[in-house]
């Protein structure tokens, strides 16, 4: 986890950057599942003995997902993509992947999923509703599944879209539902496949046709808003195999799906 200040935090962090050495500083109220919510607040890190805990830079100047560590309720996971290099503290924690198996964007939809908020819940903190602590030692814990690179592919499609819109904008729910669609049917690939309600490969064809063979990080702002909307616009319409699907789940999975979903 991030940095511990002890009773010297007006000394190290500042609404002002005095130097390159005071660094962009998030606490762990300011971000949310895929969502970061700076307050334009500056550590100094100068001095790292200053620190109560400094840790080393490469915790925070590398590619890392971050975890809100205080947190509770029906979403306990609530994690965060950052190359901006943000120093935070301990109230953040900080993960760092370095297996070829795995994408940033891959294990942050995983992270994000009601699956494994429901799992969490269950296996850690015993479904506690009130505000709970998240354990290094647990969330170490969680099992990331390994999947086909073209089922990664198409999380991290999701993932870029839903880092784009955050949580508070009007159609994050849309996408977030076939983003936890998709993450349901890499664990639960043959249930869902029996009963009919599998979506990858209809998720799949649609991101084919829209996106054409572009890369949507690399698109301008206006050509990601138009991919945003057409998808939208197909997901919502009355036919679309992906919506019908959905709605399905906790028809359809009621000892699996049902739970996870009711739990959200």
């Amino acid at each position: 986890f991030g940095v511990v200040i002890s009773n010297n935090h007006d000394e190290v962090v500042s609404e002002i950057q005095y130097n390159n050495e005071w660094k962009p500083f998030l606490e762990g109220d300011e971000i949310s599942s895929y969502s970061i919510n700076y307050g334009g607040r500056y550590l100094n890190y100068s001095k790292p003995s200053i620190l109560h805990r400094s840790r080393t830079k490469d915790v925070f100047e590398k590619e890392k997902i971050m975890i809100q560590r205080i947190t509770g309720g029906a979403t306990p996971i609530k994690a965060v993509y950052d190359n901006n290099k943000f120093y935070n503290k301990e109230s953040i924690l900080n993960l760092q992947i370095d297996s070829p198996d795995f994408s940033y964007f891959y294990v942050l939809t995983i992270l994000n999923s009601s699956l494994i908020n429901w799992y969490y819940k269950q296996k850690f903190t015993n479904n506690s509703k009130i505000t709970v602590n998240l354990s290094k030692e647990y969330v170490g814990k969680i099992p990331i599944k390994i999947c086909s690179t073209n089922k990664q592919q198409i999380t991290v499609d999701l993932c870029s879209i839903l880092l784009c819109l955050s949580c508070k904008h009007n159609l994050y729910e849309i996408f977030y539902n076939v983003s936890d669609g998709l993450v349901f049917e890499i664990y639960f690939f043959d249930h869902m496949k029996e009963k009919q309600i599998d979506i990858l490969q209809f998720v799949e064809k649609d991101l084919a046709e829209v996106m054409k063979g572009r890369n949507f990080e690399q698109q301008p702002d206006s050509a990601k808003e138009n991919v945003i909307n057409q998808l939208h616009a197909r997901w919502t319409h009355p036919d679309s195999e992906v919506r019908n699907r959905i709605k399905l789940f906790a028809v359809r999975s009621p000892d699996i799906l049902k739970p996870i979903l009711e739990s959200r």
